[in-house]
């Protein structure tokens, strides 16, 4: 082909593409991509939340314009995604949302004009037939929002998503949700019980965390004056907490403030308001004690610290925090330890040991999953050293839902259709089937996203609420599951930090040998130890290195306080081969000791000594003969030791410089010797003199 004629060929294909492309751009609309659009959509809320055949569903929101340009001939319309039926749609979904094209309703214009950076509300009303809504389930419904921004041409300008939850029938049966909520917090304290930090202090005023999770369950008063129950929650509460908050309340307490020491009060009124709450709250709700300070049982079980964690269980030491500080009677044979830590048969056999007949747990982190068994009940049984203990099972996808943020516009309405929907969506596994649901919050869940599901739960008719403490009754019989073996790892602490708290609680060991009451003596430091084992430290990897270099020295400071009192001039007399070593030890703790001291004679052939054991008072100087045997003269150096029953050197050894003038075998054999040679001398000059 010549030139010429190659050329006119692709002018007429150019023109060709050029209108194709018109074309297209005519059918449809410029789609930019959803983060470019000037136009964000926020849906304030879907009525009903939960929608139903012959319905009238309805979604107020409103637009905003996030640029200054006006955009004009507004049209909205709803178009809908297929049906999510499952739960593992659902899951899908989360991570992979799938297109909401099955069907559309028509547009509908509106007569104003979105102004730039203006707010326009809107209101769309359909209905489930109108959608094309047939069977029971989740459905993605796009807002779809298209206009003309400045002189562009018409085009999707804003969008949004909610899931509409649908049930074809009605359910015929009750499910039940049962809510745990933990109180929890990052210790603050160090190991002499001073707080380092604000951000706890923060939490009980007003909109702060802990307030938000009192205020998530109280109810408003009634009409008349009298106040209602609260919502029916079991409350999961960490002793350490509560001991946190009495100090507070109390006024006065030391807090450190840019590194110096300082008595505040600052935040005591809000502290004493909250724990009057709490007490109000707990008198009417059951209440879960949680491990003191909730540390990680797992790791230091499996590190050989058993010891210090049934030391801080509920039948221990510190079991008696709430009823001291709630008046309360918590529920002892209920355990609830950190995520993870009910597959470690370590831990749940520790925990049964000592108790404990139910143990909560999460289902992803404890149990294999079961394959296309749907939703199961809350209720299975683990087998323990001391004999089966009941699981109370957590759903963990609902668990998790607790923890998105409402805050930002149009987040609560999306938050809790996600929530109804994996509900609708569990319901419908069985409509005549009553189930049961726990829900195990995260340690460090959100209270106004729980609160806001929760509210939104009570207002269906098929949904009821019920106490943790009567699942096991509720459910006809336990569900066979399988534990995950091996157990989920710990990973709370991180490796370097977990390896000095053992270190420190070896130490602790070490010295409690020497005490005959230490469990109550070393009260405060076991407690310290376990505010720095907490599983509840967060993010920042500092806060958590702090706290263990803190009680770690707390800990290597006790050997210092029993020692031996160095002489004076450093130097002691032997007059006679048997005459004891005087030493001078302290002891400054508020309890008794008891030590055993050693003598080390260095390079001092002829010297013996005797170890004594030595019960030491409390907060005293004591005298102790050391036994020592001499058997020279001259000086020599002698290193005085006080240890634990344990064999742990306790305070600083000292040097003592000994002077005897005890006369050792050979110098008696040259002395009688030479008084031996003298009287044969004399006796020699005396026979010659009186011949």
């Amino acid at each position: 082909m010549s030139p010429a004629p190659l050329a006119a060929f692709a002018a007429v294909l150019l023109m060709f593409a050029v209108q194709l492309i018109a074309l297209v751009s005519t059918a449809t609309p410029a789609q930019s991509a959803p983060g470019d659009r000037p136009v964000d959509i926020v849906i304030e809320s879907i009525t009903p939340e939960v929608g139903a055949p012959g319905t009238v569903i309805e979604i107020r929101g409103r637009f905003v314009n996030t640029t200054d340009i006006p955009v004009t001939d507004l049209a909205v319309r709803l178009q809908r995604g297929v049906a999510l039926e499952t739960r593992t749609d659902l899951a899908d979904n989360d991570s992979d949302p799938v297109e909401a094209n099955d069907s559309s309703t028509p547009f509908v214009a509106l007569s104003r004009t979105l102004a730039g950076s203006g707010v326009l509300p809107f209101t769309y009303t359909t209905t489930p037939e109108e959608l094309r809504v047939s069977a029971s389930g989740a459905y993605p419904l796009l807002v779809n929002v298209n206009g003309r921004a400045g002189s562009d041409p018409e085009s999707r300008v804003g969008e949004q998503v909610i899931l509409l939850p649908y049930f074809a029938q009605p359910p015929t049966a009750i499910t039940g949700l049962s809510w745990l909520w933990p109180l929890v917090a990052n210790p603050e304290r160090n190991a002499a019980g001073v707080f380092t930090g604000s951000e706890f202090a923060e939490s009980l005023r007003p909109a702060g965390r802990l307030d938000k999770a009192l205020a998530a369950v109280e109810n408003s008063p009634d009409t008349d004056g009298s106040s209602p129950a609260p919502d029916p929650v079991t409350l999961a509460v960490d002793p350490a907490l509560l001991e946190a908050v009495q100090i507070l309340a109390g006024g006065d307490y030391q807090v450190l403030v840019d590194g110096q020491q300082q008595t505040s009060s600052a935040a005591s009124t809000d502290a004493a308001n909250w724990l009057a709450r709490l007490r109000t709250l707990a008198a009417n709700l059951p209440v879960v004690p949680l491990v003191y300070a909730d540390p990680d049982l797992a790791a230091l079980i499996s590190r050989g610290q058993r010891p210090a964690v049934e030391r801080l269980l509920s039948d221990g030491p510190s079991g008696d925090l709430i009823q001291e500080i709630l008046g309360v009677s918590p529920i002892q044979s209920m355990a609830w330890p950190p995520d993870g830590s009910a597959a470690n048969p370590a831990v749940v056999d520790t925990l049964a040991e000592h108790g404990a007949t139910q143990v909560i747990a999460e289902d992803r982190l404890t149990f294999l999953p079961e394959a296309d068994a749907g939703t199961l009940e809350p209720i299975s049984t683990i087998q323990t050293q001391s004999g089966p203990i009941t699981a109370l099972v957590g759903d963990h996808v609902l668990s998790g839902l607790l923890q998105g943020d409402v805050t930002k516009p149009g987040t609560q309405a999306t938050a809790q259709q996600r929530f109804l929907a994996e509900l609708v969506v569990t319901a419908a596994e069985g409509l005549a089937q009553p189930r049961h649901l726990l829900l195990t919050p995260r340690r460090n869940f959100d209270p106004a996203t729980a609160g806001v599901l929760m509210t939104a739960a009570a207002r269906q008719p098929w949904l009821a609420t019920e106490q943790v403490v009567d699942l096991d009754a509720a459910v006809s019989a336990p569900v066979a599951r399988t534990v995950l073996a091996p157990a989920p790892e710990s990973r709370t602490i991180p490796e370097s930090q977990l390896s000095v708290l053992i270190e420190a609680m070896r130490a602790r060991d070490d010295f409690a040998s020497t005490m005959t009451d230490p469990d109550t003596d070393l009260l405060a430091l076991d407690r310290a130890l376990a505010r720095a084992a907490t599983s509840n430290r967060g993010p920042d990897p500092a806060l958590g290195e702090a706290a263990v270099r803190d009680v770690a020295a707390a800990v290597t400071a006790l050997g210092a306080t029993v020692g031996i009192v160095a002489p004076a001039n450093g130097t002691y007399s032997l007059a006679s081969a048997d005459a004891p070593l005087v030493l001078t030890v302290v002891n400054d703790n508020p309890f008794t000791v008891e030590v055993t001291v050693r003598l080390a004679p260095r390079g001092a052939p002829g010297v013996t000594t005797t170890n004594v054991v030595q019960v030491l008072p409390a907060q005293t100087r004591t005298t102790i003969p050391v036994p020592a045997n001499v058997q020279r003269s001259g000086s020599f150096t002698v290193i005085a030791s006080i240890s634990s029953p344990a064999g742990s050197l306790l305070g600083t050894p000292v040097q003592l410089r000994v002077q005897s003038t005890v006369y050792g075998p050979v110098a008696l054999a040259i002395t009688f010797g030479a008084a031996a040679l003298l009287a044969l001398l004399f006796a020699r000059r005396s026979v010659k003199y009186w011949r």
